[in-house]
């Protein structure tokens, strides 16, 4: 016979989710949180917020925050007064940048050659290949 303990626990806000989604969305999470911050939109997020950005369900985003502040790379703001909102460790900032730099490299690198001659090998062998580069006193072609 089950106690009514044992049922709490099995219900769905308690359900413990799987590893691997769980260390997707601490990516997902860490990136969306260095980006949140990085744009000047507040120092700390809440899990209404962080919805709008993910699309998961409160309870996996919320279960996934609080492991996160167990692990070190989040810690609780003291200063929210409604919604508990999260900011960033040291470690957690590091993580985020790191993780977002990996998320985002093929988009901050230059998606096209050193300059803008559409008959430059550059535009199809990369900067390194450009033909108007200026070498160090040359004097001639254009600055990059």
């Amino acid at each position: 016979m089950n106690s009514p303990e044992n049922e709490k626990d099995k219900s769905p806000e308690n359900l413990e989710i799987p590893i691997e989604k769980e260390l997707f969305w601490r990516d997902e999470i860490l990136q969306v949180i260095f980006w949140y911050c990085g744009e000047g939109l507040g120092k700390a997020i809440g899990l209404v917020e962080l919805q709008t950005f993910l699309p998961a369900p409160g309870r996996v985003l919320g279960q996934v925050l609080e492991h996160m502040v167990t692990d070190g790379y989040l810690v609780k703001d003291p200063g929210s007064t409604s919604e508990t909102r999260y900011a960033f460790t040291p470690f957690g900032s590091r993580e985020g940048a790191r993780r977002f730099a990996d998320e985002f490299a093929g988009l901050t690198d230059q998606a096209h050659g050193e300059c803008n001659d559409p008959e430059c090998d550059c535009q199809t062998l990369g900067p390194a290949a450009c033909s108007t580069r200026v070498t160090a006193g040359s004097g001639t072609g254009h600055n990059h």
